[in-house]
């Protein structure tokens, strides 16, 4: 989970110039929690791999804050939460091509 963590937050700050540090208490993956999902089909010569992002309403709504550069305090609307993951899962997609 820490390298999971770890990558998501120097891709962030690859791509959106955002310096994120992780707050609060780590929570174990509970499918039952998560609001939020994408997935990523990438096509190699060894098959195909399939990645998932998900995510609880609290963590999406924190990643949108950041994003959009909005107050703490701000609500984002669901719209603007789908488009920052929709950015989120272009720049996994993005990192995964260069690495391949």
């Amino acid at each position: 989970m820490d390298l999971a963590l770890e990558g998501l937050l120097e891709a962030c700050e690859l791509m959106f110039m955002l310096k994120l540090e992780p707050k609060g208490d780590v929570i174990a993956f509970d499918p039952a929690g998560m609001a939020y999902g994408g997935q990523i089909s990438v096509v190699r010569e060894d098959g195909c791999w399939d990645i998932a992002l998900f995510g609880d309403e609290a963590g999406c709504k924190s990643l949108t804050r950041a994003v959009y550069v909005m107050e703490p305090d701000e609500e984002p609307e669901v719209e603007e939460v789908v488009d920052a993951l929709g950015e989120l899962v272009n720049m996994v997609s993005g990192s995964l091509k260069k690495a391949l």
